[in-house]
This record gives C-alpha cells, structure tokens and sequence, in this order.
C-alpha cells in the first residue's frame, strides 16, 4: 500500500473432509486489472509468471501448459466463470465460479489527485512518495546532469593560455590527446599553459540547485523539524506525529478495509460450504470451530495507531495542560488528547481505583 497505493488479495475458501483449507493470494496490483459493477468487482484479471511445475503443482487438472520457467498465465474472476489461461495460447481451465461473485478484496488509498482533468486515474491511490512527486522528476534531471559533469571531468576540454600578442588567427595547437598523454612534453610559454575548462561554477549551480528542491522536500516530510539539533516540545512532537499520520494512516486505514473484506469473505466462504457439506462444525489448523458461532449480527473492524513513547509523553503533558484549566471533562480528554479507544471504560476503572484507595475494604473483598 506504501509503494503501489492499493491492495488486492484472493480469497479461495474449500472443505475437505472437516478440515477447512483457505487459499489466500495477495496481488501485486501492477498486474491487477478489475472493473466495477454495482456496488462490487463485477470482475478481475491477474497476470502471473509461473513454472510448469508451479502450475501443475497447484492445478493438477490443468492442460496444455508448455514446459518452461517463465511462463505467462492470468487468472479471471466473473461471478459467474473461473478462468485461468495462458497469456499467449489457449486456456488452462474454464470453469464456473461456485461463489457467485469475483473472490477479491480490493481497495485503493484515498488519496492522490483531486482532479478530473485527462489522466487523473494514475494519480490516485498513489504511493508514499505523492507529496513530492513532481519534485522527484527534477531531482532526477540535477542527478543526470551532475553525472555528466563528473564524467566531463575525467575527460575534460582544455583551454590553453598564452600571452595575446602570441595568438594568431589560425595558429595550429596541440590536439587534445597529445596534449594529455602522460609521455608527451610539450613546451609552452609562460605565463600561460594548459588549463581544464571552469566547469566548476556549473557544477556549484547544480549543488545550490539540488540543496533547493532538498529543502522542498524537507518541507513535505518535516525532516527539516526532525533534524534539529535541541529538544523539542511536546506540541513540536504532536506536530511531527500528525504529519506522519497523514501520510501513513490512510494507508493503514485501507489495510484494515482489506482485512475487514478479507474476513467477512472467509467467514461467508466458510458457511456456504459447511453448509453444502452438510456440517455443522469444521477445523481450522486442527481447532474446532461451530459453523453457528459465525451467524448472527456482529462487526469485524481492524484499527492501527502509532505506538511511540515519545508521542505519549508528549499527549500526556498536554493532557495535563488542558485539564489544569477546567474547560474539559475528563472523558473528552481521555478520547481526544490521550486518544484512548474506551474513555468510558477508563473511567470506571479510575472510579473503581479511587473506591479501594478510600474504602480499604472493598479491595480486600474483591481479593476474596
């Protein structure tokens, strides 16, 4: 999600005997093509490079797959067929789908470009490094172009130097590669001689030019701030916390949209063939599960936060600044300052601290 900005996996869910087997293939969405239906992938196609025995090892039943090592082949999901064929030459297998819908969960990261203008669609979900896209481009050219000054250096152009009154029009001087071949001697006046080009007045626009967009994109990732050398306070550290977030918890956000999907997949994949085996309860890597706890109303949700001691020291001074002032209750610090998930829940753990620390005796009860 960091490098490409959007997630794909397969999820092929099968019962054999009791023993539940799931198939879960994670994509490289560079070879992932999908299309929409109404309100889900209404189809999807992924390009794989695969040995013959890699293919034959994992369908058995498949036909016409030539010997080699880098074989092509893609595998197509309709809800209604289960295609897999060779990229060039004829299919391996055409089947019908049993879920009745394409088995991929797929999401992209919201954000990238805002536009509708021609070409928007590379734009989104981009990678990690969107903020200073197009800096990166220039920064590729100061590269090539300090490169071509190295090696201008090592084969450099020559200016000889004489007094004025010795230069003739049309006067013959040495070639270049007698003038610099180590058992050559040449004579020439003095003062005067042969001297590189001044290429280095160039090559120091490079440098302040590449220190330029280095300080764009300080600016972009607040390394800048991180590199200074004094301690920073608690609302510098929150403000390099913030930044961060912005730029990875969307991305975590979408890995636990997959996730969340991934599940509720494996989990209605499971039901549908327990109940076409006509069981009632199934193993998972040899651990009993009943087909009936997976039924009902429940929510899957996944959250990701930053651990970092050193943002929580910075909260908790915060917290402490706000709450000296009266203005808030405690719950909303709990919830917006401290960012804890159960406010409520740590209040009543607080409430019941605070009963034991006055009344002795209910922890001795609660100890019984």
């Amino acid at each position: 999600l960091c490098r490409r900005g959007r997630g794909a996996v397969q999820c092929l869910t099968t019962l054999k005997g009791d023993e539940l087997i799931p198939d879960l293939t994670p994509y490289d969405t560079r070879f992932h093509a999908y299309w929409l239906g109404t309100g889900a992938l209404d189809g999807s196609a992924y390009k794989m490079t695969r040995t013959h025995d890699e293919i034959i090892g994992k369908y058995p039943k498949a036909a016409s797959v030539p010997e080699g090592l880098q074989i092509e082949i893609t595998r197509i999901f309709t809800p209604t067929t289960d295609q897999l064929s060779l990229t060039v030459g004829p299919d391996i297998f055409n089947q019908m789908n049993p879920y009745g819908y394409v088995p991929v969960v797929f999401h992209t990261v919201p954000m990238g470009s805002m536009q509708l203008d021609a070409g928007y669609e590379k734009y989104q979900g981009e990678s990690i490094i969107f903020l200073f896209r197009d800096i990166l481009i220039e920064l590729c050219k100061v590269a090539s172009m300090i490169q071509s000054l190295n090696l201008k250096g090592v084969d450099s152009a020559l200016q000889l130097k004489m007094p004025k009154p010795s230069i003739m029009p049309g006067m013959k001087v040495t070639d270049k590669d007698t003038a610099t071949d180590p058992a050559h001697i040449e004579v020439v006046e003095t003062p005067g001689g042969y001297e590189l080009m001044p290429i280095g007045k160039l090559a120091d626009q490079l440098v302040l030019l590449l220190q330029m967009l280095q300080v764009r994109m300080d600016r972009n990732t607040l390394t800048s701030q991180q590199n200074i050398g004094q301690p920073k306070t608690a609302t510098e550290i929150l403000q390099i916390a913030q930044a961060q977030g912005d730029v990875i918890m969307p991305r975590l956000s979408t890995r636990g949209l997959i996730k969340q999907g991934l599940a509720e997949m494996f989990i209605k994949q499971t039901i549908k063939a327990c109940e076409k085996a006509g069981k009632s309860s199934f193993k998972l890597d040899g651990q009993p599960f009943e087909v009936g706890d997976l039924k009902g109303a429940y929510k899957i949700e996944y959250k990701y936060s930053f651990k970092d001691p050193a943002t929580d020291i910075a909260r908790q001074s915060v917290a402490t600044s706000v709450k000296g002032l009266n203005l808030l209750s405690d719950e909303d610090i709990l919830r917006d300052y401290l960012l804890r998930e159960d406010p409520e829940g740590d209040l009543r753990n607080f409430a019941h601290q605070e009963a034991r620390r006055i009344n002795p005796l209910l922890d001795v009860r609660d100890k019984i």
